[in-house]
């Protein structure tokens, strides 16, 4: 349960419209306010403010992976024995 006092006004508190809202959006939204007891206002503001007061947390891609396989044991390749590259042909002009 998150601690929001939805009776107490905050002082200069600024209106916003969002035009074009998508009807699929509106409707959810309402959904979503009328199950929690909330007006469609106090709903969006609670929406922003969660979505507004938590970082997401940027990882590396690869940092990630390796967390995985780590919870699991790690995963280690080994060294690929590679042939070595030939030289390239040397084309000569024709004479």
């Amino acid at each position: 349960m998150l601690g929001w006092n939805l009776a107490t006004p905050l002082q200069n508190m600024t209106s916003i419209t969002i035009q074009n809202l998508n009807p699929d959006l509106t409707l959810k939204l309402q959904q979503r306010a009328e199950r929690n007891g909330r007006s469609l206002a106090e709903e969006a503001e609670i929406i922003l403010a969660l979505a507004l007061t938590v970082e997401p947390v940027l990882t590396p891609l690869g940092e990630r992976i390796h967390q995985r396989f780590q919870a699991v044991g790690g995963w280690e390749l080994g060294d690929i024995e590679r042939p070595q590259i030939p030289d390239p042909p040397i084309f000569a002009p024709d004479q």
